[in-house]
């Protein structure tokens, strides 16, 4: 964790981002949860909630979201802020582990800021602020993002190769939202740039798209991939994927080896065959894209 020039301080609630407003929520619901577990004896349900939220939301996503903040050498407070958060939420997290890994815990808790002679006399941690419409936000831009990457990786596309991406809202306060903070997307899911609209007159050609609840996505491929290689690399798989549907059908539709083989050999030709006809319908929709 970047702490070079910390202070400890107390963020004014304007001052934290939607990032920030975000991981606290989690964590006091995370904390009350398992406080709860707690006081049933039920450690297993205890340590899931604090194993889930540790690497699905404060390692996978928050931290990485602070990163630019972080490095951010022209806005000493905004690396302050996201510095206190940080500690204040990791501090927490050793709080809470501490039951369950005592060693480990306190080791760490000591080469933190702010620490007491140990981490065995620290009040429970406890946290009562709660932003919901942070958290309802922050869904929304997470599920963006993963739908961009979901399109980089679906259609190869380098994970340094820019992107754009159009996002197409037509609620005026959630377009107002994603405007301030179309940082996050751009940063998170790699683009170069990232167009918020409340409508589009004509879809951008070979672009993928990806539809929300509340929103669509369109994501232009044609700078980003050699297009004409891209269909010849779906056109490979497509016949790879037709004969693993013929070989399997073949054999389903032998009378001899559906009578004499295994239930279970039956099931997983049935499950290739279901993989592989999935696998074509999926192949022939990116075609449709990147031919149209």
């Amino acid at each position: 964790m970047n702490l070079d020039g910390y202070r400890a301080m107390e963020p004014a609630e304007q001052e934290l981002t939607l990032a920030d407003r975000w991981i606290i929520s989690e964590l006091n619901t995370r904390l009350a949860a398992v406080s709860a577990h707690l006081e049933k004896y039920d450690l297993g349900e205890a340590a899931r909630e604090l194993y889930e939220f540790i690497w699905d939301e404060f390692c996978d996503w928050y931290i990485e979201l602070t990163k630019p903040r972080l490095f951010n050498r022209d806005s000493e407070q905004a690396r302050l802020v996201a510095q206190n958060v940080l500690v204040r939420v990791l501090m927490d997290i050793l709080r809470a582990l501490h039951p369950f890994m005592p060693f480990i815990t306190e080791e760490i808790y000591q080469h933190l800021p702010g620490h007491s002679d140990t981490i065995m006399l620290d009040a429970w941690p406890a946290g009562e602020r709660q932003w919901p419409e942070a958290v309802d936000d922050m869904r929304i831009i997470m599920q963006m993002i993963r739908s961009i990457r979901n399109i980089r990786a679906e259609f190869t596309v380098s994970p340094g190769a820019p992107l754009e991406a159009v996002v197409v809202v037509g609620d005026e306060a959630l377009m107002a939202m994603l405007k301030d903070n179309s940082n996050l997307i751009t940063e998170m899911a790699n683009l170069s740039q990232v167009r918020i609209a409340a409508g589009l007159e004509h879809k951008p050609q070979q672009a993928a798209a990806s539809l929300m609840a509340e929103a669509e996505i369109y994501v232009p491929l044609g700078g980003a991939i050699d297009v004409d290689k891209e269909i010849q690399r779906l056109q490979k798989e497509m016949r790879n994927a037709e004969a693993e549907m013929e070989k399997a059908d073949a054999k389903l539709k032998n009378p001899q080896f559906v009578a004499k083989a295994p239930q279970e050999v039956i099931v997983k030709e049935q499950g290739k065959l279901q993989e592989a006809s999935a696998k074509r319908e999926g192949i022939i929709r990116r075609l449709q894209i990147l031919k149209g």
